[in-house]
Order: C-alpha cells, then structure tokens, then sequence
C-alpha cells in the first residue's frame, strides 16, 4: 500500500486538506520564476510559476496536483478552474486524486471562447461547456466551478466513479448537501451529462467515510449482482458500553470492511482492539470481511456473489 492510499484511506484528504489550502500552506510553497537565482532548480508549472525541485520531491502527488492548479489560476486572467483542477483548489478529495494530474482543465465564463492552442500554454485544456455566472465560486481567491457543477463536469468527463467520490466527499465534509446539489443541477441550462449527474446523485449517500468505500458500494450496485436486497452504509451495531459502524453492510448479515489492515498496521493494541470489536459483531450473527482497495476488483465482485449464493443455500437447507 502506498503512502498516499493510506492518507487517502485515514481520511487525510476528507480531514486536512482543505486546512492546507484555506491556511495557505501550500500556496507558500509556489516560487515566481523570474524571482529565482539561476543556481537553483524548479520545476516549472506554467511560464511564471514553479516550485525549487528540494520542494516538489517531497510532496505527494496531489499536494503536487494542488500546487500546480494554483500556479496555472495565477497565471490567468478570466479562466476558471474546472473539473479535477477545481476539486483540488476546493479541497475535495476524489478516487483519482493520487495520480498527477497531466493537464488542468479551465473554462471560459459565460460563451467566450477558448484563445489558439498555440495561446494556451502547456499543460493547459480549455473547455468549450457553457459556464453560467451562478456556477462559479471564489475559493481561496481562485475562480473555480461551484461543487455542483464540478460534479457535473466529472460525470460528463466519462469518470462516474470520480464523480460519485468527489460529491460523497463533500457531503462528509459538509460542504453541500444531496438536495442542494440536486436543487442547483435542475437549474442549470441543458448541459451535456445533466441527465446522468441527476441519476447519479440519487445513488449517492451522505454517509460514507472514505473514498474506497464509495467506490466498492458503487461496484456492488452497478454489478446488479442477484440476491442483493439491500446496502447499508455506516450500518451501526449497538452494545450496551459501545457502538461499533460496519463501512457497508449487505442484506442485513454481510459485512465488508475497505482497508481495515491500514488501521492496524504496526500497531499491535489497535490490532487487539480491531479483532475484539470483529468477533464481538460476529457473535452477532453477522459476516465480516475485509479488503484492501486494490482488491476492489472483479474478483471482489465474485466473493459477494458466492458469499451470498451460498448462505442462501443454508438457510435453504
């Protein structure tokens, strides 16, 4: 497991990121090119701004992700920060958001158009969506898309798993709420991906607590898999001197818990803790299992069903 699955997993993202940004500890990081001693190595994110190369090698790559948005707003005048690159500058967390972003995405307000490519710099994409004054946000002195409508951008993106992270992260942090979201996307113009966003929002929870479990309770309910009747999240299990919370729990009995292992890791009392507090929701007739986000694959998808298949083919018996 990486360093940044496991920030991403300890809700590093949900929790700190946005104190990083709103207290400008990163934004002091960004050095003005033309400021720099020529001994010194940057890495540059557009032509005036950059980062001392010391600087940048310690940073995880979504700090990185951050800091570049930041430069490229800085360096224009009437763009708008869309997509990912207005995730990272609001602080919100989504599924792909440890990868380094190649390319940041920025809109023209209103129906103005895009400069020449040979005009835009590198590193840059220019959308051509229509981009109404209500759906742009000042944040950190950036302009950056509202949260609906960067969710909206994330749909019609093609990324709906991004997008349903990005929207449940915001919800955790209480940033938005499902009907807002849903009042502001019915008042937005025909947009392209408008139909889609709606019918995703109705599939989004405001209870999730990571990234990954989004994305498994996404996989379950897109799978369709037969003899599914039901999904909790943050299904609770309530002893007299305490109350533990199940990430996703399956018709009433099984119980799935993302990256449990980040928990316990080196750390022998929170192991004994986490073994007591499974055995004692065992004992409650429940199935517990756990995985580790890169095995949130098809074979994830397979476990479900068997596990499923075949405690009906006990109860049957």
């Amino acid at each position: 497991m990486s360093k940044e699955t496991s920030y991403l997993k300890a809700g590093y993202f949900y929790r700190n990121m946005r104190g990083l940004v709103e207290h400008a500890a990163l934004l002091q990081k960004l050095v003005y090119l033309r400021n720099v001693e020529p001994h010194r190595r940057c890495v540059r994110f557009c032509p005036t701004w950059g980062l001392y190369s010391s600087d940048y090698a310690s940073l995880l790559p979504s700090v990185r992700n951050v800091l570049r948005c930041f430069a490229i707003a800085l360096s224009r005048k009437s763009a708008v920060l869309s997509g990912e690159a207005a995730a990272c500058v609001l602080g919100i967390p989504f599924l792909e958001n440890n990868k380094l972003m190649k390319t940041v995405t920025v809109t023209l307000p209103g129906r103005m158009k895009p400069p020449a490519r040979n005009q835009r710099g590198e590193h840059v994409t220019y959308s051509s969506r229509l981009l109404p004054p209500e759906d742009i946000v000042i944040e950190n002195g950036i302009r950056v898309t509202s949260i609906s409508r960067t969710f909206l951008d994330f749909v019609a993106s093609g990324s709906k798993e991004n997008a349903l992270s990005f929207i449940e992260a915001a919800f955790y942090q209480k940033r938005t709420s499902k009907a807002r979201v849903a009042r502001d996307l019915k008042n937005m113009p025909k947009l392209a991906g408008k139909p889609d966003a709606l019918a995703l929002l109705s599939m989004a929870r405001e209870n999730s607590e990571s990234l990954y479990e989004t994305k498994a309770r996404y996989m379950i309910e897109v799978a369709e898999i037969f003899g599914v009747e039901s999904i909790e999240t943050q299904a609770v299990v309530a002893f007299t001197d305490t109350t533990y919370r199940i990430d996703i729990l399956i018709n009433g009995f099984l119980g799935i818990e993302i990256d449990g292992r980040s928990k316990t890791k080196n750390n022998p009392e929170a192991l004994i803790e986490e073994r007591i507090r499974e055995k004692r929701i065992q004992n409650r007739g429940y199935v517990m299992i756990r995985y580790h986000p890169d095995e949130l694959t098809s074979g994830f998808i397979s476990d479900i069903f068997n596990l499923l298949h075949n405690h009906q083919k006990l109860k049957a018996a």
